[in-house]
């Protein structure tokens, strides 16, 4: 059909059969609701944009979330960075601070001391093969001789075996070619105390019939001047009689650690110095309760073989005290 041919009464017709009926629908319906023509589009298009917002806040948010991981992770990693930063003040301080206070002590030691003292300091340990020993960081250009007492203000440490011009080597008073002339304060018995094992000493020459008790304290006798008379040796923690029943066999637990020592004094000269205690001040020892005799193979009694250096320090009257 052509256009000139066209129909235009029933096209007008058409029209009002159509349109007037959605005219009047679109004239009653609400102007804020949305045309029922375009409901499906409506109902679509609300969907897309729903599915594109939860999409949108899910990336959004994991991206959120990633980034304060990440933030968190940093701050973390600094946080850890400064933590070990403190703690490794944190340590050297609490270092300087036990210096500290070991130094005050030997200074208040030396200040009410008669004696002339030289302080040192440890540098190394077990220098020399089959004895134990220390070598401290002061030798003759500083006054040191052989033979000369160590001491900090717990107890005996040892004496100087060798003298080198900065440093000295110091024999322990554990070390089993160590030996001391030495007192039961108590009693006032007289005995040699010998080294035994790591960590215990042996107190030998003692009657059968001699008073001691476990927590006695052994003591220098001060003979030969070298260590002060009184001054504190070792603790006794076993006593029993020996093979014959002749001599006790007696166990002393030193005064201090050697091995745990940082700084000494080297005594160069006594001055007859003497730490007994006035008769007035004279207790009964009480017995230890935590230092027992330990039988375990590091605190056996080494080998009793013979030792140039122990029968050289007794041959030139080595300190005994």
């Amino acid at each position: 059909m052509s256009v000139l041919n066209f129909d235009y009464k029933k096209a007008l017709i058409l029209f009002f059969l159509v349109g007037l009926p959605v005219i009047s629908a679109n004239i009653t319906h609400d102007s804020h609701d949305t045309h029922w023509a375009l409901a499906p589009f409506s109902l679509i298009s609300q969907g897309i944009q729903r599915s594109y917002f939860t999409l949108s806040s899910g990336v959004r948010g994991t991206t959120r979330t990633y980034l304060n991981l990440v933030g968190i992770k940093k701050k973390n990693r600094l946080l850890e960075e400064k933590n070990d930063e403190l703690r490794a003040q944190l340590g050297a301080l609490t270092e300087l601070k036990l210096e500290n206070q070991r130094l005050n002590s030997l200074l208040d030691f030396q200040k009410n001391s008669n004696m002339d003292l030289l302080a040192a300091k440890v540098i190394a340990s077990g220098t020399l093969p089959d004895h134990s020993a220390l070598v401290i960081d002061k030798g003759y250009e500083h006054g040191i001789q052989k033979n000369m007492a160590a001491i900090t203000p717990g107890g005996v440490v040892g004496y100087v075996i060798e003298s080198l011009p900065k440093t000295s080597k110091i024999l322990l008073i554990t070390d089993r070619y160590m030996v001391v002339d030495a007192l039961i304060q108590r009693s006032r018995s007289r005995g040699i105390l010998e080294g035994y094992s790591k960590h215990l000493g042996h107190l030998s020459h003692i009657d059968s019939s001699t008073d001691v008790l476990i927590g006695d304290l052994i003591v220098t006798s001060g003979l030969q001047k070298v260590f002060p008379k009184g001054f504190p040796v070792g603790q006794v923690i076993s006593v029993k009689d020996g093979p014959q029943k002749i001599n006790k066999e007696i166990l002393v637990k030193p005064a201090i650690d050697p091995y745990k020592t940082e700084e000494l004094f080297i005594i160069l000269n006594p001055q007859n110095e003497s730490f007994e205690p006035k008769p007035d001040e004279m207790e009964t020892a009480l017995p230890l309760t935590d230092a027992q005799p330990n039988n375990s193979e590091s605190d056996s009694p080494s080998s009793g073989e013979s030792s140039p250096l122990k029968d050289n320090l007794n041959q030139e009257s080595s300190p005994k005290q």
